[in-house]
């Protein structure tokens, strides 16, 4: 949400004195980035199906493993966009959430062996990848919506009153 809003890339958290977001500046490499939403048009899953899938303790290789990818990301991001094949990685959620989705999880093997950043968007089954220098999502054919989004440098605007 805080992206929606502010704009660009953003770092969300919360403070003492509620939620804050900070601004990625992006390098210029990330300018030719594309987040690329894929979307199946048969396959759903409820959020509380895909919450309940997740184990209820983390062990603390696999939260080691993420925190690292998370600050990884913020590097691919911002300085390194060749990084984001790595930054994307998981050891909590994609994995249980793709085995909801096969259709999902099938094409999340298929891009990821072809080294195109991938991750599973919210609790899936939605896939947000990313196209760029060396990196095309290729055409998926029927059962699948393909949204090739701008990020804007603005965020979200009110019209009328």
């Amino acid at each position: 949400m805080a992206a929606a809003l502010r704009g660009g890339a953003v770092v969300a958290y919360l403070s003492s004195s509620g939620w804050k977001a900070e601004p990625l500046e992006p390098s210029e490499p990330l300018g030719r980035l594309r987040p690329v939403l894929l979307i199946p048009e048969h396959e759903r899953v409820a959020t509380q199906e895909a919450r309940r899938v997740l184990t209820p303790d983390v062990p603390r290789a696999a939260a080691s493993f993420n925190v690292a990818r998370a600050a990884l990301l913020v590097t691919a991001l911002t300085r390194r966009p060749e990084l984001l094949p790595e930054a994307l990685q998981d050891r909590l959620h994609q994995q249980a959430r793709l085995r909801l989705a096969p259709a999902s999880r099938a094409l999340f093997a298929d891009l990821e062996e072809a080294g195109v950043p991938v991750c599973v968007a919210g609790s899936g089954p939605t896939l947000l990848a990313f196209e760029g220098p060396g990196w095309t999502v290729p055409e998926l054919g029927p059962g699948w919506r393909v949204l090739r989004v701008a990020v804007r440098a603005a965020g979200a605007e009110i019209e009328g009153a």
